[in-house]
């Protein structure tokens, strides 16, 4: 299932990688998303001494970044049917070297 660039999206910088893996299961489709923190330069998340993210606060902001961030700019087909607008349905802080999403399980 191709994901197709919506108009208008954000610029995400060069030296980002973003992962995406995409499950199709009976009767719905799975996106997960990777993305830096970083790469949303317009939002301020919560810091404290030198630009450490204070995590629970941050997290608080995470669900609705993700969907303006990426969910809002992402879609989906199924052969020449578009697919509804996909909801963010949960979003989390990780470390940049945290190797568990190198793959959907």
């Amino acid at each position: 299932m191709p994901v197709a660039p919506a108009g208008g999206v954000h610029e995400i910088p060069a030296d980002v990688i973003v992962r995406a893996f995409v499950k199709a299961e009976a009767g719905a489709l799975h996106l997960v998303v990777r993305v830096p923190l970083t790469s949303m330069r317009d939002v301020d998340f919560p810091v404290r001494g030198p630009g450490y993210v204070e995590v629970e606060e941050a997290t608080e902001l995470l669900a609705d970044q993700a969907k303006v961030w990426i969910a809002d700019y992402v879609t989906l087909y199924e052969e020449a049917d578009r697919l509804p607008a996909p909801t963010v349905t949960g979003a989390r802080i990780s470390l940049p070297s945290d190797p568990s999403f190198a793959d959907y399980d």
